[in-house]
This record gives C-alpha cells, sequence and structure tokens, in this order.
C-alpha cells in the first residue's frame, strides 16, 4: 500500500512532523523546522519522475512503473563535528543546491551520524549577509529538514546514508559498539527519519550503514552478521515508511562459496547469491556497494597488465550480477576520483568504469561533491564554487547514457569474429575483434600486437568505414577522412614486447564490420587469410568491451579446439548462482587435487538441450554441437595444490542446467 501522495518531481508534500520522542530517542525541540514547505518547482532539465519509487526485477521504477535512473552527488558533513554538511561556511545551502541541480544531478546522498542527530547544535555555517538564514538556531536534525526541502524545490531526491555512529567514525566497521552506540539506537534513529520523512516525496531512500568492513560478514548467522542486521532495521523503517528503497552495502570480507578474496568495504554482496536480504514485501531491496581507484587504495589489479579484464569480472562477480539476473536494482553509493584523464591508472578506471554504468543502467551517486576529501577531491574545487570541467565532463556524458555497449536484443547472441590480421614494417600486427555485433552496428575492440623484441608505442589506429559511423569511442579520439577513420590513441598507449595493446575500442552503427586494421599509418603487408581464419564456435563477450577476453581461433570449424595434453587431473563443477523460469546462472569451480601446482587449464561441460550461453565472463569460451570449452583467463590459469579457483562465470537462456563437467591442466 502506497503512503506518500503521487506526485511528479515538480514535488508537493505535507508538512514534516517534529515529534520529541520518537521510538525511544529524545530529541531537542523548537517551534518548527521546515513546517508547511513544499517541494514545488522542479528544474526543467530533469526527466519527469512520478513519485515515490519502488522496484521491479534488476530496476528502480517511478510511480507510473517507468525505469528511474538515480545519478547525483554525495554532500557530506553532517556525519562530522560540524554536524552539518560541508561549505555552508563559504555559501548558501539554497544556492548550493541549485548548482546540484543545474549540472543535471537528480539525487543527493547526505551522509550523517547518530551523533549528530542528538545534538542541538551545529557549527561552521556562515549566516552572515542573511546567508542560510534558514538554518540559524536550528538543531542538526533541523536543518536537515531545511535542506531536504530545498532539495525538493530543486527537483532532487534524497537519499540519507548512516554513515556513522559517533562523529568522524567512518572507519569504524560495525553498525554498534562506536562509543557506546546499540544496533537498538541504530534501528531507532533510522525509525525516527522514516517517520519524519515518511510523507516527505522526495526523501526516496535510507543507506542503513555506510561501508560495513572488518568484523562484518554476510550469511554467518551470527551478531556480526550484516545480511541480518539489514532485515532487521529494514523492516523496522518500512513499517514507517512504506515506500522506502532500503540501501543495502556489502561486506569487505570473502563470503562462503565467493570468489572474491579482497574488496573494498562495502564492496562485497557476492552473498547475495545464497542469501538475499529479505524484507517481507517485494520491491523496497536496492544493493548499494562502493568501488574505488588506485587514489584511494593501490590494490593488486591496477598494477597488472590485465587491470580492464579483472575489474570486469570483479564488478559482474560482486554485485553487477544481481541487477544483471534480474534480482534487484543496484545503485553504487561511491565512487569517485581526483584524476579522470586516461594518462593515468586512475583516470583509466574510472573511465571504464563510467561505461560499465551506462551500459548496465546502474544507478549511482559520485563521491564527492565536496572538494575537502581527501581520497578523491570532488567536483567543486577549493573555492566550493567553481567545478572540475572534466569530472562534469565525465558525469555529464554517463548522464546522457554514453555507452560502450549498446545493448542488443536479449535473443541474439553475437558470433565474435576477427579481421584478417596485416603485419606493418615495425612489427605490430593490427586486428579488429568483434566484441558484439546486432543488425544496425557493432561494438570493436583494436587490437594490437607486438611480435619485436622491444616495446613499441600504439600512436594511431585506423580503418575503412564506409556507410557506417562511429557512435562511441574508449581510450582515443576520433576523425574522419572520407571512408577512413582515424583513432589518435592515448600517450600511454603501447605494446610491449610479445604482447598486445587492446585497450582502445569503437562502437560503430552500420552492418558491415571494417576489414583490416592500420597501425600507426605504416605500410603492411598483404593481410593473410586462410580457411581457418575465422573462428565459428560462439563465444560471448564480457559486460565491457574492454574487459572481454581475445577470441580463442579455432583450428577447424566443424570440430571441437583441440586441447594439450593433461599433466595432472583436475575436476570441475558447476555451481548454480541464481535461477529464474527462463534461464540461470553459474560458476564454474575448478579444483586440483593434486600435490603440484598446475599453470594453467582447460574445462569442458554439455549444454542441456534447448539453452545457449547468454553471457559469460573471465575465460575464453568455445561451444560446438552443445559442448561448451572454456580456456582460463590469462590471470586465472595457475590452481596451486590442492586448490579451487572460480573464475569463470556464464548466464544461460532456457530451462536446463549444463551437465558432465571436467577439466584438465594444460602443457
Amino acid at each position: 500500500m502506497k503512503t506518500k501522495s503521487r506526485n511528479r518531481l515538480a514535488l508537493l508534500t505535507t508538512a514534516i512532523a517534529i515529534p520529541a520522542l520518537i521510538v525511544g530517542i529524545a530529541l531537542p525541540m523548537q517551534a518548527s523546522a521546515s513546517t508547511g514547505s513544499s517541494l514545488s518547482a522542479a528544474v526543467s532539465s530533469h526527466a519527469e519522475i512520478t513519485l515515490p519509487l519502488a522496484t521491479s526485477g534488476g530496476k528502480i521504477i517511478d510511480a507510473d512503473g517507468d525505469t528511474v535512473v538515480l545519478q547525483g552527488v554525495n554532500w557530506f558533513g553532517m556525519e562530522t563535528a560540524t554536524h552539518a554538511p560541508h561549505g555552508l561556511w563559504s555559501r548558501d545551502y539554497k544556492d548550493m543546491l541549485q548548482q546540484i541541480s543545474s549540472l543535471g544531478f537528480n539525487v543527493v546522498r547526505i551522509p550523517f551520524s547518530l551523533q549528530a542527530l542528538r545534538s542541538t547544535s551545529t557549527s561552521s555555517i556562515d549566516f552572515g549577509g542573511g546567508r542560510n538564514a534558514a538554518l540559524q538556531g536550528k538543531t542538526p536534525l533541523q536543518v536537515l529538514d531545511e535542506i531536504i526541502a530545498e532539495a525538493g524545490r530543486r527537483g532532487l531526491m534524497v537519499i540519507l546514508d548512516n554513515h556513522s555512529q559517533a562523529d568522524d567514525g567512518f572507519s569504524y566497521d560495525l553498525w554498534y559498539g562506536q562509543d557506546g552506540y546499540t544496533e537498538a539506537d541504530w534501528i531507532d534513529t533510522w525509525q525516527l527519519l522514516a517517520n519524519r520523512y515518511g510523507k516527505v516525496n522526495n526523501v526516496v531512500g535510507y543507506d542503513l550503514k555506510n561501508e560495513p568492513h572488518g568484523r562484518a560478514t554476510w550469511g554467518t548467522g551470527g551478531p556480526s552478521d550484516w545480511r541480518l542486521a539489514a532485515e532487521r532495521a529494514g523492516r523496522a523503517v518500512l513499517a514507517k515508511d512504506a515506500d522506502a528503497l532500503i540501501l543495502v552495502e556489502g561486506i569487505e570480507a570473502p563470503v562462503a562459496s565467493g570468489s572474491l578474496d579482497r574488496n573494498w568495504w562495502g564492496g562485497n554482496l557476492e552473498g547475495v547469491r545464497t542469501n538475499p536480504v529479505r524484507l517481507g514485501v517485494p520491491g523496497q531491496v536496492v544493493y548499494s556497494p562502493h568501488e574505488y581507484g588506485p587514489g584511494v587504495f593501490a590494490q593488486p589489479w591496477f598494477s597488472s597488465p590485465d587491470m580492464a579484464s579483472i575489474l570486469a569480472d570483479r564488478w559482474h562477480k560482486g554485485f553487477g550480477y544481481i541487477n544483471a539476473t534480474g534480482i534487484a536494482p543496484v545503485l553504487v553509493g561511491e565512487f569517485g576520483a581526483k584524476s579522470v584523464t586516461t594518462d593515468t591508472v586512475e583516470g583509466r578506471w574510472i573511465t571504464q568504469f563510467t561505461d560499465y554504468l551506462a551500459a548496465s543502467g546502474t544507478s549511482w551517486t559520485f563521491w564527492s561533491w565536496n572538494p575537502n576529501s581527501g581520497d578523491t577531491g570532488g567536483v567543486l574545487k577549493d573555492d566550493w564554487r567553481t567545478v572540475h570541467t572534466d569530472k562534469v565532463a565525465l558525469l555529464t556524458a554517463l548522464m546522457s547514457g554514453r555507452t560502450s555497449i549498446p545493448t542488443a536484443s536479449p535473443t541474439s547472441t553475437p558470433t565474435p569474429k576477427a579481421s584478417p590480421s596485416a603485419t606493418s614494417s615495425n612489427g605490430l600486427t593490427g586486428r579488429i575483434l568483434v566484441d558484439s555485433q546486432w543488425p544496425t552496428g557493432a561494438c570493436l575492440r583494436l587490437s594490437v600486437t607486438n611480435q619485436s623484441a622491444t616495446a613499441k608505442a600504439v600512436a594511431e589506429l585506423s580503418f575503412d568505414l564506409p556507410g557506417g559511423a562511429v557512435t562511441s569511442i574508449w581510450n582515443g579520439s576520433a576523425s574522419r577522412t572520407g571512408d577512413q577513420v582515424k583513432i589518435t590513441t592515448p600517450n600511454w598507449a603501447k605494446a610491449e614486447a610479445g604482447s598486445t595493446y587492446s585497450d582502445t575500442g569503437v562502437c560503430i552503427s552500420g552492418s558491415r564490420v571494417p576489414a583490416a586494421l592500420t597501425v600507426n599509418g605504416l605500410p603492411s603487408a598483404s593481410p593473410t587469410t586462410s580457411a581457418t581464419a575465422t573462428p565459428t564456435p560462439t563465444l560471448t563477450p564480457t559486460p565491457t568491451p574492454s574487459a572481454t577476453a581475445t577470441p580463442t581461433v579455432s583450428p577447424s570449424p566443424s570440430a571441437t579446439p583441440a586441447i594439450p595434453p593433461s599433466t595432472s587431473a583436475l575436476s570441475a563443477t558447476l555451481i548454480t548462482d541464481s535461477t529464474w523460469e527462463t534461464g540461470s546462472c553459474l560458476t564454474l569451480a575448478v579444483t586440483n587435487a593434486s600435490s603440484a601446482s598446475v599453470a594453467n587449464w582447460s574445462a569442458n561441460f554439455t549444454l542441456a538441450s534447448g539453452t545457449r550461453i547468454s553471457q559469460s565472463w573471465s575465460g575464453e569460451l568455445a561451444v560446438t554441437e552443445g559442448r561448451a570449452q572454456v580456456t582460463a583467463p590469462s590471470w586465472g590459469g595457475s590452481i596451486p595444490a590442492g586448490g579451487t579457483v572460480r573464475h569463470f562465470g556464464f548466464c544461460l537462456t532456457g530451462a536446463g542446467l549444463p551437465h558432465d563437467a571436467t577439466a584438465r591442466a594444460l602443457v
């Protein structure tokens, strides 16, 4: 049953009630705080959204059933000793919210501490010259009332985030135990907020706990089981605000039967596969991981030559499968970077990640609006007024729906092809790899292999594209002369000796895929093509084009690719991660029971009649006459003695499950 009035954004809300005592928490009182405030004029640039929101499968929807992608910023400070969002020492809160709205964002995530909401005072707010007049003399909770009301007038939705129990306590791992706060205190606070804002239309979601980590577990059943705590708090919130979206973050630690051994704080949601959050009613839970780059911590994958592949694999396994398979929507509550240009690792990470968000239709809130985040900086510069134009350009492109993988019809599975290779006079061989293709376009990776003994710069790539156009590009810029398209790559692009560069790619319109790739504008030898140059086994690309493994070329179009002889016995098990009426997703586990490590492996399994693989990740796949062959990803071939790896995963369409899985070591 809907409890909030059904309004569009423009929003109208009832008065914000301020009881003196709710669920056991005593609050400082004043005569009124935003009583009678109306949330009226929406920003014309915002899409019309009918509130309240709910969920349907992997999407957030509005009251009309239309898909909504939440796209916003984090404005922090209320979780610190100031007890108010930061920057109000420099400018008026109305001006701040107007700027957020004018840039096209539709939601603001506001962190708070339990301590702040129990306080009677704020600090570091400038009241000179009439600035922030509505906040003067108000308690922190009443300041929050005013900010929420003004956000609504600016057409902005609000997500409240419990960032910590004590002020400035973001590094504490659990939702109880900090400075004497209990789980009951935490749940009571959420009930207070849900009761207070339950009829305020633009308060759309409650992020229960920021970044559970350390001792937090998932599915263990103990006091530190975050999944069970989220259920208790979520149900308590819904008892006061039945229309709320309940945002549940992940944990840091690995989970039972999971494959990720290290994660960001709040970033691991693998546990949802087997232990989803149960709120007693459908349509209200949204999972909310956090994801960061090397500016926050130098995770090992940022120094790997296979960074793009590893990232795509991690994103899908850690949280992407949740909305991809229709379990629930995902909203990435925090991601951000100081550098967003692709001449840095951090910039390449965030470019790939924003492409991933756009392609998957995932909601997000960028960390942060504030410039005073030590890890990432913010949208604003240190003057609290001027924006970083490169960050705004990145986020504007994301909001406009830039994507590296157009959504193809779910009934079509593209068959990857490789263009004939051409070796230039400096030892570089160019190939065009088809990641995905549909009747009116394709997405391509531009692959350059260096056959020489020294590293080579990859400065320029070109191909002919008669009758077509480049619709998107990553890690490069495009120009055109007649039918020829020239791609200028970033200054960091190079192919190491004996290795391949494939970080640049394009999506094109038109029914024809370019035939050949020229590298650095140098003369190329005549392409050599044989009858076996075009692979026929189906290979489904990973969710982002930069992360898709190079297709394995079949030596014979009618036979399963040959497998080198085995040197030790391996076993393979297919783990069913999720099933639904018309499909399923599975993980392939390969176990080495011998006393010696294995350097590389391959596995096979048989598909059930009437099923096909619709997507796969972290491995090379070929399917011939219903028998699938998997080759380990370049970064995941090693299996220690007695160890098990769970790299390769896939989703199926059709009702049956695969069977007869086997594995062998390769020499």
